[in-house]
């Protein structure tokens, strides 16, 4: 984009007064990635959306701060505030969130009991989680079962298949106790 700014100086002097015309071009640097060209920030949205780790450098870039200089008052302050945090991908997620360019990524489970009845070997049960939208999601699981075995104790965006995921677990035969066996697993944002 360019900025174009023209008038003229008036110089007076005893013997009388002279204009001088003047004409400034402010062009803005082609601010180019291996993604595509930046030229406002819903492009930064869209890269972030192809590839969150290059989008996060850039974020992170001395040549990002100069192309914000341009951006509104609201847009910058918002940039400071979370440049001046820790780096890390929860927060560049938080920033795109903020200032507009995305969603808030928000998961849920399909469904949110299950039962298993006269279990006499190893059992695998599945939950299916779903998010909104694209963007950096990492969840913490936890259980309070020790008959209750998980998959894995982090789930990542990269591990969603499109908007959904099918998480295992596995009850183990070995390790109920008579009567009723009851456990809890727990998905945490963060």
């Amino acid at each position: 984009t360019q900025d174009v700014v023209e008038g003229y100086f008036a110089v007076i002097y005893n013997m009388g007064e002279l204009k001088i015309p003047y004409r400034f071009t402010f062009t803005r640097e082609e601010f180019i990635t291996n993604l595509g060209e930046i030229h406002k920030l819903e492009d930064l949205a869209r890269i972030a959306e192809k590839d969150m780790d290059c989008a996060h450098k850039l974020f992170l870039s001395n040549e990002f701060q100069e192309f914000m200089q341009t951006e509104s008052i609201e847009h910058r302050l918002l940039y400071r505030g979370f440049l001046a945090a820790i780096p890390s991908k929860q927060n560049f997620e938080n920033y795109l969130s903020a200032s507009g360019l995305k969603e808030t990524v928000v998961f849920d489970a399909v469904k949110d009991k299950q039962f298993f009845y006269g279990i006499h070997q190893d059992e695998q049960g599945t939950i299916e989680l779903s998010r909104n939208t694209w963007g950096y999601l990492r969840i913490q699981v936890e259980c309070d079962a020790p008959f209750i075995e998980l998959q894995a104790s982090q789930i990542t965006d990269s591990d969603f298949l499109g908007r959904g995921l099918n998480y295992h677990y596995f009850i183990k035969r070995n390790r109920l106790h008579d009567g009723r066996n009851v456990g809890h697993i727990t998905f945490l944002d963060g």
